[in-house]
């Protein structure tokens, strides 16, 4: 056996995906499923400056907010809050029914998530840098 290691997905490995996959779905899922990922970079700006971002991926009904930045002094100004409120709109837009994020377990944006409707779903021990984290996800209605 011989294992080869490559920084980019090359045709192969696609078409060898793209085959192996449909099989498996149909183990999994009972049927052929259509995979699409989307990607949104959403960005907030006052006075031509860059206040707040996020990073959002939807893929098979589920969006997962990958970033949320705001500017340290843009805080409480409700940029998060509808930074949040459009990546809803978007993951809805795309048929998703569920939206999630990964966040510092002890951090105070546990609290602005929560304030959202998002729950605690799971703890991730020793995450990044060796900090806990926790997953959280809210179902769009």
């Amino acid at each position: 056996m011989k294992i080869s290691v490559f920084t980019k997905k090359s045709k192969s490995i696609k078409d060898f995906n793209k085959i192996q996959w449909r099989k498996w779905d149909k183990v999994h899922f009972g049927k052929e499923i259509e995979w699409k990922t989307v990607f949104y970079y959403l960005c907030v700006k006052e006075r031509n400056a860059v206040v707040g971002t996020i990073e959002l991926k939807i893929e098979a009904g589920v969006g997962k907010v990958n970033t949320l930045i705001v500017h340290s002094e843009s805080l409480r100004k409700g940029i998060g809050k509808a930074l949040m409120r459009k990546a809803e709109e978007l993951t809805k837009k795309h048929h998703g029914h569920k939206l999630i994020l990964t966040t510092g377990k002890d951090w105070e944006a546990v609290k602005f998530y929560k304030a959202l409707g998002f729950q605690e779903v799971g703890l991730l021990r020793d995450y990044f840098f060796h900090v806990d984290f926790i997953e959280m996800s809210k179902l769009l209605k």
